[in-house]
Formats: structure tokens, sequence, C-alpha cells
């Protein structure tokens, strides 16, 4: 549906002042959003930075409680950033447009 890329020098954890160079990716779907995180190079910091989440706002999902996840998982900064703007909380309030499309889309696909 929509899709980006942007690379960026970013940090990587959170309350931590290490940067790290990454492509961050993102793809909207029907089904939800995909953030994905990958470094340049891939093993930074001594760790492998190789990441693609999946956040779902389908019926019977909740985009929220993936989101939480994801949060006590301690995923990557970056990833949770851009996670957070697509939350019903956000004040972006991106979620309900393209949750409702995404719905509409699928109806008339189907």
């Amino acid at each position: 549906w929509e899709s980006g890329w942007v690379q960026a020098n970013t940090s990587y954890k959170s309350f931590s002042p290490v940067q790290v160079n990454a492509d961050i990716g993102l793809h909207i779907g029907l089904a939800g959003v995909n953030v994905t995180l990958r470094g340049n190079p891939v093993q930074q910091i001594n760790e492998t930075i190789d990441y693609n989440e999946h956040f779902p706002w389908s019926f019977g999902a909740d985009y929220d409680h993936s989101y939480s996840q994801g949060l006590h998982k301690g995923l990557p900064s970056p990833i949770l950033y851009v996670a957070e703007k697509f939350s019903s909380q956000s004040p972006c309030a991106v979620h309900r447009q393209y949750r409702i499309a995404g719905h509409y889309a699928s109806a008339v696909l189907w």
C-alpha cells in the first residue's frame, strides 16, 4: 500500500548515547504496519542489527497491545518511535485513518 525507506544515524537503545547507522523502512499494508531496521553494516556495537517487526490492525487484532509487547520485548528505539506514530493514542492520529481505509479496501477486494 505505502512504503518508504530512510538512512539515518540514530540512537539504538533508550537512554543510551550510542548511535548506529541504519536503514529504517516502513510498509503500511491492509493488515498492519511493518517496520524494518537494518544496520549499515549489520554488525555494529557488538550486535546484529536486523529487525522486521509487524504490528497488526486487522479485525480482531489490537495494535496498541502489539505495540506494548514491543516495549516489553525491548525493541530498538527507531522501531518503537515509528510504531508509536500509528498507535491509537498518538497525536498524529493516523491509526484510525489507515485502519479504516484498510478495512474498506479489504472489503472491496473481497
